[in-house]
């Protein structure tokens, strides 16, 4: 898409995953972490399955990476924007 900007609303969001390459998450939310309360992921395959980035707890998560063409859920504390043209 041209416009690489989401709009993040207090709560829950559900978002594309914009960048081309794995970028990791704490590289992707940098400008915006302190606003994030958990990120949701999932991993299809062996081995697969929910995963989780919590900010407060990051060295328990095990959603580390982002990845291309992956949908992610995001809860905010409050609003913000997620600008990909940044951070891509």
């Amino acid at each position: 898409p041209e416009n690489k900007i989401i709009n993040l609303e207090t709560n829950w969001n559900l978002i594309s995953y914009l960048c081309n390459s794995t970028k990791n998450v704490s590289e992707i939310f940098s400008g915006i972490m302190n606003k994030v309360i958990v990120i949701n992921g999932f991993e299809s395959g062996v081995g697969g399955g929910a995963r989780t980035y919590d900010p407060l707890l990051p060295e328990f998560s095990d959603l580390q990476e982002l990845k291309p063409y992956h949908g992610y859920w995001v809860k905010m504390n409050e609003s913000a924007v997620l600008d990909y043209n940044v951070v891509c």
